[in-house]
């Protein structure tokens, strides 16, 4: 279009009336004159399955919810006996200071300090994967 005058010009862009696209499936023109309906069916069933999936899925995610949350618990257990056995060396450590050997006393209480790591580990193992899957 060309069209000096602007005015004019908006008046002939407002009276164009747009093309639109099909609004329908059934209104698409191809080479063939076909449709390819494959996928409409395809897309149908799959809708069609999709609540049973939800249902799997729900009852997986259950499973894993409750299995993460006794693990945590379990885990909260296991870190308790670690600090039990862990407070009993240390205290076993500062027994054997009578015996003056600085090397068993290190030892000991090294020992305390790593099973003590050990439940720390095991706690937050426990609360990461319930964190995560639960």
């Amino acid at each position: 279009m060309q069209e000096q005058n602007q005015e004019q010009f908006n008046l002939k862009l407002l009276s164009i009336e747009e093309e639109t696209g099909p609004r329908n499936i059934y209104e698409f023109k191809t080479l063939t004159g076909e449709i390819e309906v494959e996928r409409r069916r395809k897309a149908k069933d799959f809708c069609d399955k999709l609540g049973t999936y939800a249902r799997h899925y729900e009852k997986i995610n259950k499973y894993i919810g409750t299995r993460c949350k006794d693990l945590q618990m379990r885990a909260h257990q296991l870190a308790d006996d670690y600090y039990a056995i862990g407070a009993e060396i240390n205290h076993f450590s500062e027994l054997v200071k009578a015996t003056e050997v600085p090397q068993m006393v290190n030892m000991y209480r090294r020992l305390s300090d790593l099973i003590i790591s050990s439940g720390d580990f095991t706690i937050q193992s426990g609360e990461l994967m319930n964190q995560q899957l639960a």
